[in-house]
């Protein structure tokens, strides 16, 4: 007979550090979470392990269920013959958000609630959370159950829009798996409750990949074509696009009661040609752009609105995954001075002429917004996994800290503050809110991270 427990029927608790739960025997276990290898996160909380073994067949397969107790979270993992695992999935008592998480979302439904009224839009923004779908670690491990913390915001009805701010998921693995994982999370904003925006961060169509494989080609990246046809052409009856050019990732929505617009900027606007190799010609981790087409659109048609009622009166926000201007005030993406020119030429009611430039993402603009200028709240971005509020050539720039379970630890971000998995403070996301009347707008936090209020 098997001993699956203590002689006395209680568990067996491991007391050592540093002990790998893929190779504990079969039986029932307790410890505490920061004492163990290869699970979900790394809690100081009491965890139960239930170990099944089955050697018949062809190998060794085991079957794992971890119950962190005061968190009342459940993982359910599986080591395959082969020595695979294929990350842990979490075991939920609704479609919705964990329940740790639950009394945090109440406040915030508590805080937006509170500071709207008929003068307001509000709409939740996620960015950056490098989902992984067979993730072993908190990084990417948790990115699509933040998706779903966002989407179940939506239905107490306080949300106009959602946006993901890009870089949905890592994607250093090979096309079938990152255009999996894109799907994933397509289907979770589909239960989306109001309409939702997609920005293309850098790592979400396949260049994270092809600067990490031997043999590179174009084919390994997504088009712009196919990008708009899995990732925009679901919940592109919401916006308003480039007629000559849908499938650029880009696009804007109007609320003509208040007289705002929201303007979703692409920075991963790149040429998609090949090498003679067949190897992409820009796509690289590292190369943003804002090519012609686009900017045009931006000059003549998104800050256009002339065929509006009032047209001075018109707001605008714009948003875009990488900050096109960073806060030392250099341009992040190819065209960046354009873009600034522009949105300052809007903002003080002059001319723009740009700099010429030539090549795949040369640019030519020319706008005139002489009695016509308008109000431009801020740009919104992400990518740089910080908190970061600040003005160059007039134009205010908000980034937002990423929802990926990442401290400064990982070096994957500067940000000192803790975000550990089965805290609060493990996600990280904001529902903006904006006032035309006063004049301001409200970032209220979901998460690590703290409320503000800013004036335009």
């Amino acid at each position: 007979m098997y001993k699956l427990t203590e002689d006395n029927g209680n568990r067996k608790y491991l007391t050592n550090s540093g002990i790998d739960i893929f190779t504990l025997a079969a039986g029932f276990y307790e410890s505490t979470g920061d004492k163990l290898i290869n699970t979900p996160w790394k809690d100081g909380g009491f965890v139960t392990i239930d170990v099944f073994q089955n050697t018949s067949g062809s190998g060794t397969r085991k079957q794992f269920i971890l119950n962190y107790s005061y968190m009342k979270r459940i993982f359910v993992g599986n080591l395959h013959t082969n020595g695979s695992f294929r990350g842990w999935v979490e075991l939920k008592h609704n479609e919705g958000v964990s329940a740790f998480l639950e009394d945090e979302l109440f406040n915030l439904y508590e805080k937006v609630a509170t500071i709207q009224n008929t003068n307001t839009k509000s709409f939740g923004f996620i960015s950056d959370t490098h989902y992984i779908r067979n993730s072993n670690g908190s990084y990417g491990m948790n990115g699509l159950q933040h998706v779903n913390n966002i989407i179940d915001f939506t239905k107490y009805g306080l949300l106009d829009f959602v946006v993901h701010g890009g870089d949905i998921i890592n994607g250093k693995d090979s096309p079938s798996v990152y255009k999996r994982e894109l799907y994933d999370n397509v289907k979770a904003f589909m239960k989306s409750k109001v309409p939702v925006a997609i920005l293309k961060g850098n790592h979400d169509y396949g260049p994270w990949y092809t600067d990490n494989t031997a043999n590179p080609k174009l084919a390994d990246i997504m088009s712009p074509t196919e990008w708009h046809q899995k990732m925009v052409k679901p919940f592109e009856e919401n916006f308003v696009f480039n007629s000559a050019e849908k499938n650029g990732g880009y696009y804007y929505k109007d609320f003509d009661d208040m007289k705002l617009r929201v303007i979703f900027l692409n920075t991963a606007d790149v040429a998609h040609i090949s090498n003679n190799n067949g190897s992409p010609k820009y796509h690289n981790i590292s190369f943003h752009a804002l090519r012609n087409r686009q900017i045009q659109w931006l000059a003549h048609t998104a800050l256009n609105f002339q065929n509006k009622q009032s047209p001075s009166n018109w707001t605008v926000v714009t948003m875009s995954h990488v900050p096109i201007t960073g806060s030392d005030g250099v341009g992040k993406a190819t065209n960046a001075f354009a873009f600034r020119g522009i949105i300052r030429a809007f903002k003080l009611g002059i001319r723009y002429r740009s700099a010429v430039t030539e090549g795949d993402h040369g640019v030519d603009v020319t706008v005139d917004f002489t009695g016509r200028k308008g109000n431009h709240i801020a740009h919104i971005g992400g990518h740089y996994h910080l908190d970061e509020d600040y003005v160059h050539d007039e134009i205010r720039y908000i980034n937002v800290l990423h929802s990926a379970t990442a401290d400064s630890s990982t070096g994957l971000t500067r940000d000192p503050r803790p975000r550990d998995s089965g805290e609060i403070t493990e996600d990280s996301w904001n529902v903006f809110t904006v006032n035309t009347s006063n004049r301001r707008m409200h970032l209220s936090r979901f998460g690590q991270g703290s409320d503000k209020v800013i004036s335009y």
